[in-house]
């Protein structure tokens, strides 16, 4: 799985002083190079292995600190598309999507302290961005409730109706038995990945659950639109 604040709000410091330096940034005029020349499924394949290595290098690792940073991450939006361009026919997203987010400690608990109005807009900047979301809630939940830091608040986001801009699911179908040797962390993605650049989230509704009757951190479970 793979935040980033809603230009015009306020973006709290603490958060950016956990980014890192992007690297590897070169990859992406490459890759759009590479896909200005492919109009077919077949083209594709045929350039895939290249362009996998340098999707793999910018992107499926951003959660442990490699590839593209959050400050850059919409620089890589363009090379979304092409995706979706050429593996458009193949892409299925359901009406319902989700994304776990481990705030850092520097956060602890700032969703249980905040006020209401607060909560909020702290929830709507996690909620924006280009971002990695999954079709799968046990895998948003799971990332999000992170055991080893249960005195820290987590969320759990349910996207309804997405406006996407990858299904990640569609470059799989097309590639099927072709990746049965490529390793896991040589991919570009994961399975049942969508990207998707949330623009203008609009909480429906938040639900706090308690995480461990020691701690006052929660588990928040927030549906967006």
């Amino acid at each position: 799985m793979r935040y980033n604040y809603k230009y015009g709000m306020a973006v709290d410091p603490r958060m950016l002083e956990h980014d890192f330096e992007s690297e590897g940034l070169d990859a992406i005029p490459q890759i759009l190079d590479m896909f200005k020349s492919i109009k077919t499924i077949e083209g594709f394949i045929e350039k895939e292995p290249y362009i996998r290595y340098l999707t793999n290098k910018i992107w499926y690792a951003i959660n442990l600190g490699k590839g593209i940073n959050l400050r850059e991450r919409e620089k890589i939006l363009p090379v979304f598309k092409e995706y979706s361009r050429i593996l458009k026919q193949y892409e299925k997203v359901p009406n319902e999507i989700y994304r776990g987010v481990k705030l850092p400690n520097s956060y602890k608990t700032l969703l249980t302290d905040s006020k209401e109005e607060d909560l909020k807009e702290i929830l709507e900047n996690l909620a924006y961005g280009l971002r990695s979301w999954t079709k799968d809630k046990d895998t948003a939940s799971t990332w999000a409730w992170d055991f080893t830091r249960p005195d820290t608040d987590s969320v759990s986001f349910k996207y309804l109706n997405p406006d996407y801009v990858f299904d990640c699911d569609s470059y799989f179908s097309v590639m099927d038995n072709r990746l049965d040797y490529v390793p896991v962390p040589e991919l570009p993605f994961d399975m049942e990945e969508v990207i998707c650049y949330v623009k203008n989230p609009k909480i429906i509704s938040i639900d706090k659950k308690e995480r461990k009757k020691s701690s006052k951190a929660h588990f928040w479970e927030v549906v967006i639109i």
